[in-house]
């Protein structure tokens, strides 16, 4: 227990110790302590509940992931009331609001008070939580978020955790030269299989990067490269910056691999 919550104890139990001494206490007074005591212990239960799910963050554990999509779609709603409360959440950054959606099972149904607490003071708590860097980017999340409802007043949030995702896959590298969790992940099974035929020789530059070391189990047509247009900025980036599409162009393609067309074998 960190040294802060160890006094902050030290004074809650001095108060219990004092309380039988007190007299003359206006009413007011009174109802002002009743009141300020049953906001403090609805904010212990939402701690004790947060505290829950950091500790499953930390071990990487499974999570409620599932609480995402209904707080989600809860929030989206078209009322006045999750208007309010969905536009107090995406002030906050991406992990809190995501951190806010896994730890509680109905943020909708969370009293007035309690929801502007929580919505205060959370992005402070997650900071101080130690969280490993990637951890939204976990494969649990990130599913999670692909079949969240898109809806108008979503989609700011959704592209937001998106960019980060993408950042996060691309960018971070810590000290020691790790790969972040999920792209670690995401690669591990293609370089395992690409090891067994790859070690000693190299690789056939006379084929294109779709095509090595895959096994094809449908058949794909491809999409005029000319379409890549009608992407959003931030995915034809990423297409563009891509060794698939270096080496298309290259061998002056007129079709890009990355918009296929499914057709099943039988």
């Amino acid at each position: 227990m960190p040294a802060m919550s160890l006094e902050d104890h030290q004074i809650l139990y001095e108060i219990c110790e004092n309380i039988s001494e007190l007299r003359d206490v206006p009413d007011s007074l009174f109802e002002e302590w009743q009141r300020k005591i049953s906001d403090h212990l609805a904010q212990v239960g939402i701690l004790r509940k947060l505290d829950a799910v950091s500790k499953l963050i930390r071990e990487g554990s499974a999570l409620p992931v599932r609480r995402i999509n209904f707080n989600i779609k809860k929030l989206s709603e078209d009322n006045e009331e999750c208007k309010v409360r969905w536009l107090a959440l995406e002030k906050l950054d991406c992990p809190s609001i995501i951190f806010c959606t896994l730890s509680l099972s109905g943020l909708m149904s969370l009293p007035l008070g309690q929801f502007d607490w929580l919505a205060q003071y959370i992005q402070g708590y997650v900071k101080e939580q130690n969280f490993p860097p990637d951890w939204i980017a976990r494969d649990q999340i990130r599913k999670a978020l692909v079949n969240t409802l898109r809806r108008h007043s979503t989609q700011s949030f959704l592209q937001r955790y998106h960019t980060l995702e993408i950042e996060m896959g691309q960018d971070f590298t810590s000290d020691s030269g790790d790969e972040p969790e999920a792209k670690r992940r995401r690669t591990e099974a293609g370089q395992s299989s690409a090891t067994n035929t790859q070690v000693g020789a190299r690789a056939d530059d006379s084929l294109p990067p779709s095509k090595e070391n895959r096994e094809m189990k449908d058949m794909y047509t491809n999409a005029p490269a000319s379409n890549i247009s009608k992407l959003p900025k931030l995915f034809r980036t990423a297409v563009k910056n891509s060794r698939q599409w270096k080496w298309e162009r290259a061998q002056n393609m007129e079709t890009i691999a990355y918009w296929p067309s499914l057709f099943p074998k039988d």
